[in-house]
């Protein structure tokens, strides 16, 4: 129960990516404006924890997220992400396909991973905004460390995740 991290919606929304994104199989944050009386969600209540309508959106936003993904075989890949100055990071991989990696922090303009050779595809959507902010191709050589580069606010606390698809043709 993550109730008790105060009032902020954003806090537990990336609790909930950084669960799932290290392999959890259920996020089940508390939210008392559902109560005796109030069962459509539109209670107030004092207490620790978020009861902001958008969370519920942003949780569905990732639950779908989530279902795209072949969950039951990734793992967690902490090794994927070489460096990211400013951010900490969760990585889920199934090897050689996908790999999706949140960060979170202030952070530098650039990312830099440890992937094989290979032709991989992007994408970075924001978990708070619900919605894509940049895609692209990425090829991998053995002669450059591979980088996707950020744009972001400087100074500006933010939470970002990295979708990266190999577009190499599995052998049959």
């Amino acid at each position: 129960e993550s109730g008790f991290d105060g009032n902020d919606a954003e806090s537990y929304l990336i609790q909930a990516w950084n669960f799932m994104l290290a392999g959890g199989a259920l996020f089940n944050n508390l939210d008392y404006s559902f109560s005796v009386g109030s069962e459509a969600g539109n209670g107030k209540n004092d207490a620790p924890g978020s009861t902001d309508p958008i969370l519920r959106k942003q949780l569905g936003y990732l639950a779908r997220f989530m279902k795209q993904l072949n969950f039951l075989v990734m793992r967690r890949n902490p090794e994927l992400i070489r460096h990211a100055p400013g951010c900490e990071w969760q990585v889920f991989s199934e090897p050689a396909k996908e790999h999706v990696a949140l960060l979170s922090g202030l952070g530098g303009r650039r990312i830099e991973f440890h992937l094989p050779p290979g032709s991989y595809s992007y994408e970075i959507i924001s978990p708070t905004e619900m919605r894509t902010l940049d895609s692209g191709a990425l090829q991998v050589t053995d002669e450059k460390t591979p980088h996707i580069p950020l744009e972001a606010p400087d100074g500006k606390r933010r939470h970002i995740d990295i979708t990266l698809k190999s577009s190499e043709k599995e052998s049959e």
